[in-house]
């Protein structure tokens, strides 16, 4: 099947305004001053570090931030970092002092008592990272609380909040509550803020904000949702659900009763987007609905979308949303009951304009808890066991190496780095995660003119706890040679190699110890020459040039 779209989407300049480096998802961030010659010098350090406090008073619950810091540089005004925690509280601090401007607590939280499941410690608010739409200055996020004083599970829900992203004053029309809305696809399946978790990152396609939903701790309903909200009515005009069989299962009003699971969730990363009109997620482990024996074409998806990525098209004027194309790895019967699926990780599409084959000018790339990693052509993504004896028709699969006793995880996506100028192509970077914590390398691929990827280096040995952070490069207004290449580790430090390795090994840049405890499925935002980073014990940290 072949897509017409309009790329590349343009990086962003001094700026970092979504969960990801851009629409691609790319990992790749070209304009925001990272110069190596300082980076890797006595001159780069801790610039500042800024307590927020937003805690729970007498409940002993310190504040978290699991979404991504922003970095933004109004029209009027200083270059700020906004930061959105689990307590929901918002803030916005001075870029270059680390002060706190302004801040705003939108709504009490929902009590994490309420339904077991300690992944997020305390409360939960605002979990998946924000975005901002430049045109009007305004900040978009989901928070999780209660309809009303009352808690309770079955009393929480979910709100889309609206503000000024300086003085975090309300949009008109806004706060608007999902919770009770039925899915477009299957009327018997109702969403429930209760039962449910917003990782992902935001994503605005034309005038409509979306939102990806599954559910926590892999336990409770934890059927996948899409959401989408016209930002100007404000009203919602798509929710899509993952599961919409005759053989999945209405809710019944429980924790657990309906759905079909397939949460979407993706450690965090947003939907993937090459064009205005389309975007790409990936779901997670189900309930094995539907037949497993027999081929399925992409273009012709089911109903039932567990352990997929998944092509959605949006129908541009009303919002609605469509599956169009799928993947589904051909042993996915095997690997679901083990909750080893790719819904751990995201989408990367490589940029077209370096990372392209003739057989697949749109190039992705998926793994997940699998051990595996999928390189895919976007336009013709494979469905299931439509390659040679059953098998994956996608263009490689890559074994992950193995850590410990297993094949090494992925969870997010990966980096990108595109070379410059005539040499075309580039590198891939997947960060190797252990279910058992064992420390693992850094995976560098280099790109093939089929589209295929080899194996050609590693990084040094970094801890690789589950919530490792995800990898991003920079480069130094995109001039050859200065790419670096940074991740967090869990409640650990910031990482940083040069992105070209030498004789098959990245090189490590010394960065100053500094103390951190780097939040879960953290990615670095930058600006301006800075590097920020939020922590698990209620932080907000810059990096950069020292005065």
């Amino acid at each position: 099947m072949q897509v017409k779209i309009s790329l590349p989407i343009s990086p962003l300049t001094d700026i970092d305004i979504m969960g990801g480096t851009d629409d691609l998802q790319s990992g790749y961030l070209p304009n925001h001053k990272m110069d190596p010659a300082v980076v890797d010098s006595t001159n780069f350090g801790l610039l500042w570090t800024t307590l927020t406090g937003g805690s729970v008073p007498g409940s002993g619950v310190t504040e978290q931030f699991l979404a991504k810091p922003l970095v933004y540089t109004p029209s009027e005004g200083p270059q700020v970092v906004i930061a959105a925690s689990e307590t929901n509280w918002v803030y916005v601090l001075n870029a270059a002092t680390g002060t706190i401007i302004n801040k705003r607590k939108v709504r009490d939280p929902f009590d994490v008592a309420d339904l077991p499941c300690t992944d997020i410690r305390g409360t939960v608010g605002i979990t998946g990272t924000p975005i901002i739409k430049r045109e009007t200055n305004t900040l978009y996020f989901y928070a999780k609380g209660y309809k009303d004083t009352v808690k309770g599970v079955f009393n929480g829900a979910y709100f889309l909040y609206a503000v000024d992203a300086l003085t975090l004053a309300d949009r008109p029309g806004y706060p608007v509550m999902l919770d009770g809305n039925p899915a477009d696809n299957a009327p018997d399946k109702y969403f429930h803020g209760g039962t449910h978790l917003q990782r992902t990152s935001l994503i605005i396609k034309g005038n409509t904000v979306y939102a990806a939903f599954g559910g926590v701790c892999e336990q409770y309903n934890f059927t996948g949702y899409i959401v989408g909200t016209d930002i100007g009515t404000p009203k919602i005009n798509a929710i899509w659900t993952t599961v919409s069989g005759p053989d999945s299962i209405a809710q019944d009003g429980t924790w657990h009763g309906g759905g079909g699971e397939a949460g979407i969730w993706q450690s965090g990363r947003s939907m993937a987007s090459d064009g205005a009109d389309r975007f790409f997620v990936a779901t997670g482990n189900g309930k094995l609905l539907g037949s497993y024996s027999s081929a399925v074409p992409g273009p012709t998806p089911p109903k039932n979308l567990e352990g997929s990525v998944v092509s959605i098209k949006v129908n541009m004027t009303t919002g609605e949303l469509t599956p169009q194309d799928h993947f589904r790895p051909y042993d996915y019967v095997n690997i679901d009951p083990d909750l080893r699926d790719i819904g751990a990780g995201g989408v990367t599409i490589l940029d077209p304009a370096s990372f392209s084959a003739a057989t697949a000018p749109i190039i992705g790339i998926v793994g997940g808890k699998t051990g595996k990693m999928y390189v895919l052509n976007m336009n013709n993504m494979g469905g299931f066991k439509n390659g040679n004896g059953g098998t994956d028709a996608v263009i490689q699969t890559i074994v992950m190496p193995t850590i410990g006793s297993a094949p090494g995880g992925l969870y997010g996506t990966v980096a990108s780095y595109p070379l410059p100028g005539v040499q075309g192509g580039g590198y891939i970077y997947a960060k190797i995660i252990s279910t058992a914590g064992t420390a693992s390398p850094i995976c560098v691929y280099k790109f093939n003119p089929d589209g295929t990827l080899t194996d050609v280096a590693r990084s040094d040995n970094t801890a690789s706890h589950i919530g490792t952070g995800i990898p991003t490069v920079t480069s130094f207004d995109g001039a050859a040679g200065t790419g670096i290449l940074w991740f967090t580790t869990r409640d650990g430090d910031l990482n940083a190699y040069r992105a070209i390795p030498v004789n098959g090994v990245l090189q490590r840049i010394n960065l100053p110890t500094s103390g951190i405890k780097s939040a879960k499925f953290q990615r670095p935002a930058f600006g301006n020459g800075r590097v920020y980073v939020s922590t698990s014990d209620g932080n907000i940290v810059c990096f950069g040039k020292k005065p």
